[in-house]
């Protein structure tokens, strides 16, 4: 019991490296699950966001976010990078620009450093359930 003072925290409690990168992959399969950020994950340096993603597949508006933390707030706001859930097009358009530039990480699950997105992968996840995609014709009555 923690004492009255004292708030209660969340730990995440993380495996070695390689166990994490294949929890990471059955949920999130396109995420390169590099040794940064792991060392992000267990030392508690980033957004809750990060948590998460050995536990689900992440949904199309968390995805900003954990951009946001791999490569930086800058790069993600509204006025540069559009929003996935709008238009997620575009805003894979403009993440492979980041992620071109960004060194490849060392891939535990392919066993060769790759990038930090395989977009094929995430294309085929959240590329078809954004609002652009959405045809709805009103009528007015």
């Amino acid at each position: 019991q923690l004492p009255p003072t004292t708030s209660a925290m969340n730990i995440d409690v993380l495996d070695d490296f390689i166990s994490e990168a294949q929890e990471v992959y059955e949920h999130n399969p396109w995420l390169t699950y590099g040794l940064p950020l792991h060392l992000s994950r267990e030392y508690a340096l980033e957004h809750d966001i990060l948590s998460i993603l050995d536990d689900r597949l992440l949904q199309p508006s968390e995805l900003r976010l954990v951009c946001q933390t791999l490569f930086g707030t800058s790069r993600f706001n509204e006025d540069v990078m559009p929003d996935p859930v709008v238009n997620y097009k575009e805003f894979s358009r403009g993440l492979k620009l980041i992620v071109d530039r960004e060194q490849y990480q060392w891939n535990p699950i392919k066993k060769k450093s790759t990038p930090w997105i395989d977009f094929k992968v995430l294309d085929r996840i959240y590329g078809h359930n954004t609002v652009e995609d959405v045809n709805c014709t009103c009528v007015m009555q």
